[in-house]
């Protein structure tokens, strides 16, 4: 397929940035130390960031909407294009770790629960090994806090204002002492993905090998991945995303910090799909919830018609006392009204039980999810767009083969569906017998036909949720 060659090459178009020149040479890989947590211990989080006019790349945008097995393989290929041009023609320090990835709230009867993929702070710091810029042996991260420049008001509305929380999450991090780098990076949620945006660089101490004293050009890169095993993955697992991130040119001592680094983002990059455990416990919470709902309804349908047993129990004791002998009226009267207690107490009973198996007050944290950040400071910003060409176009064949399989054709039917249009159909019959009742006059029958349309409605939910669709009937409970 022609479009297969199209996008192959918009793919190495879109990772390659041909950048001057220096020498070539292979340097080993500094681990540094990596970690993702809720909030950063100085930016705030960066909420312009998805208001901003932010171009979708090829990768982010077209790999989003084809499909997630294509865009594991094409991903895996740029990540590995990337790595490897990056051992060429940069001295990098980079590092892994691991985040939950979906937070879901509890669902109700109006809405539905779903994972939403959570804002989260990537903190890249390496340890003070090297000399500074001035000779001295890096700086005090805490000393960042009182960086004169910083007091600017410009620099302040991007920083946190808890200087104690700050020091805090750093000695949570581990960092009590120098370090030669440390960068801020926020992950941001964006309507077909996500947007990495750099909120804070601080490179107070050449990496190994780099220049000392000259700018050179640097970028930022972040491979996220689902846990897995397989030919077609790495250490991290399979890669669903990779965002690299020019930075401005920098030499040792340079500090970047919220607006400085307004213009260096990511453009929208897939986001992890919803799938395997994340997908499944949002369908149990929201099986759960459907069927409480349909357990209220069908106990307060139990409720009326015992209501309205109990009111015939009391009419047939009232005649029996004004003209005793009319015992059979009496004892079916009442007959019934054992029996609508009894299947009252039955639905209270399950209303009980559906009402524990709901998910209350809970945001669960899920969706395990492996990063790899790593900060790359160029020597041959030419070579380094060529390599990943190169690389990408060594791979072209996996890219035309997963291609070729997301864009074809699916049968999407099931038996899931089926059973939903069977519920639909069934709520359609009970809503034609309740407008017949009220446009007959016969008000008397309007509540109970009422109520099995209203637990029609809740049956066509779960129907609904078991096949994967949203609720076509929310708020049911409402009085």
């Amino acid at each position: 397929m022609r479009v297969n060659k199209i996008l192959a090459a918009a793919v190495a178009a879109s990772l390659s940035n041909a950048l001057p020149a220096h020498a070539q040479r292979a340097e080993s890989i500094i681990q540094t130390s990596v970690a993702v947590r809720d909030s950063c211990a100085f930016t705030k989080y960066p909420t312009a960031a998805t208001e901003e006019a932010l171009v979708e790349s090829i990768l982010g945008g077209l790999f989003a909407n084809v499909g997630g097995d294509l865009a594991g393989s094409a991903i895996e290929s740029a990540a590995q294009a990337i790595a490897a041009a990056s051992r060429e023609q940069a001295f990098i320090a980079e590092g892994t770790a691991s985040y939950a990835f979906f937070k879901l709230k509890d669902p109700t009867d109006e809405r539905l629960t779903q994972p939403e993929q959570k804002e989260k702070c990537v903190t890249i710091w390496r340890s003070g090994t090297g000399a500074s810029a001035d000779g001295r042996t890096g700086f005090s991260a805490f000393a960042f806090l009182n960086g004169g420049d910083y007091k600017d008001p410009t620099y302040k509305r991007y920083l946190l204002a808890d200087d104690e929380g700050s020091a805090n999450l750093l000695s949570e991090l581990g960092i009590t002492g120098s370090i030669d780098l440390y960068v801020e990076i926020w992950i941001v949620p964006a309507a077909d993905g996500m947007i990495v945006a750099p909120t804070m660089v601080w490179y107070p101490a050449a990496l190994p090998g780099a220049p000392r004293r000259t700018a050179s050009a640097a970028e930022l890169q972040v491979q996220f991945a689902t846990p897995a095993s397989g030919p077609n993955t790495t250490d991290l697992g399979s890669s669903f995303a990779i965002a690299r991130i020019a930075l401005p040119k920098l030499a040792p001592g340079a500090k970047f910090v919220g607006p400085d680094l307004a213009s260096f983002r990511s453009p929208v990059v897939p986001a992890r799909t919803p799938q395997g455990s994340a997908a499944d416990r949002a369908t149990a919470l929201n099986a759960a919830e459907a069927a409480y709902v349909t357990a209220r309804a069908t106990e307060r349908a139990s409720l009326r018609a015992r209501d309205a047993a109990k009111r015939k129990a009391d009419r047939a004791r009232a005649a029996d006392q004004k003209v005793p002998g009319n015992r059979t009226a009496l004892e079916q009267a009442e007959d019934a009204l054992q029996a609508a207690n009894e299947k009252l107490a039955d639905d209270q009973e399950a209303t009980t039980l559906a009402m524990k198996r709901r998910s209350r007050g809970n945001l669960v944290a899920l969706g395990s999810t492996n990063l790899r950040a790593r900060f790359a400071v160029i020597r041959d910003e030419n070579k380094f767009g060529m390599a990943i060409a190169k690389a990408l176009t060594a791979r072209k064949d996996d890219l035309d083969t997963k291609l070729s399989a997301a864009l074809a054709p699916k049968d999407d039917w099931s038996p899931s569906l089926t059973a939903l249009l069977e519920a639909e159909s069934e709520v359609n019959s009970k809503q034609r017998l309740y407008d017949a009742a009220i446009a007959e006059g016969r008000l008397s029958d309007a509540p109970a036909l009422a109520d099995q349309l209203r637990i029609a409605k809740a049956k066509a939910n779960e129907k609904a949720i078991a096949a994967g669709r949203s609720i076509p009937h929310p708020g049911l409970l409402k009085p």
